[in-house]
């Protein structure tokens, strides 16, 4: 005795036509909303070609408000890049303080 059975009909995916969704970012006001991890690594790129500008001697507007010197010294915003790098360290936790007291506290202990 033999069974027949029906084959069913299952479409073929095209997978070389199959592109993914690009992840949507929150907008706000137009403009898009960075996390705190890539809003720091876009500020290290440009702190990065500002100071290779600074060392390579091409004129560069200076990137503080006040037009304060020390922004333009290429080993100060070395140290900028360099303290950005480590708060994306995540072993690195920003102290925070809620009271007065509390920030007395820290600086007594220093």
């Amino acid at each position: 005795m033999s069974t027949v059975v029906s084959r069913i009909e299952t479409p073929t995916i095209g997978y070389a036509n199959y592109t993914k969704p690009a992840a949507e970012k929150p907008l706000q006001n137009g403009t898009v909303v960075l996390t705190e991890r890539e809003r720091k690594l876009k500020e290290i790129a440009v702190l990065m070609q500002y100071m290779e500008d600074l060392k390579a001697g091409r004129p560069v507007d200076n990137i503080s408000p006040s037009n304060d010197p020390y922004f333009l010294v290429p080993e100060n915003i070395a140290d900028m890049i360099q303290d950005l790098h480590d708060m994306l360290d995540p072993n690195v936790k920003p102290i925070r303080f809620t009271t007065l007291k509390d920030l007395i506290g820290e600086w007594e202990n220093i």
